[in-house]
């Protein structure tokens, strides 16, 4: 299933760099992988491109680290480290988001993920997300 929704995000990726490369004429990509919870940002946002966010060298502090990050359009997908109790809110105006492997497409798509025991957790890690057009994807370290 994982590889099915890898094959449609990787579509949908090249039906949107085409036509935002056709529009725009820039398409940036950016990737951020803080080493420490001291290089962690806030927020991070691109206008149109694609910005991977890595998060799986990061040792969170006890409580919650909130995260959040935003598209315009293009592809933003966010790796949290493996032993991460996440929770992850995310919207695309147009587009298909894929947290942890659970895809929903179309216009005004919402999804919302928790980590059973999330509450409970010593370490957690709140995101918000969003985009107007494209892909989001959350998915632990390998």
């Amino acid at each position: 299933m994982l590889v099915l929704a890898t094959v449609a995000a990787g579509v949908a990726i090249v039906s949107l760099l085409s036509s935002v490369g056709d529009r725009e004429g820039e398409f940036s990509f950016r990737a951020e992988q803080p080493r420490s919870i001291d290089e962690l940002e806030d927020s991070y946002e691109l206008g149109t491109g694609s910005l991977e966010v890595n998060l799986s060298d990061i040792e969170l502090p006890e409580d919650t680290t909130e995260v959040e990050a935003r598209v315009g359009e293009g592809a933003l997908t966010v790796v949290v480290p493996q032993e991460a109790a996440v929770r992850a809110d995310a919207q695309a105006e147009n587009g298909l988001v894929a947290l942890f492997g659970r895809n929903v497409t179309g216009e005004d798509v919402e999804q919302d993920f928790e980590d059973k025991g999330y509450d409970r957790a010593e370490r957690r890690l709140s995101l918000e997300l969003s985009m107007v057009m494209g892909v989001i994807t959350v998915q632990r370290e390998e």
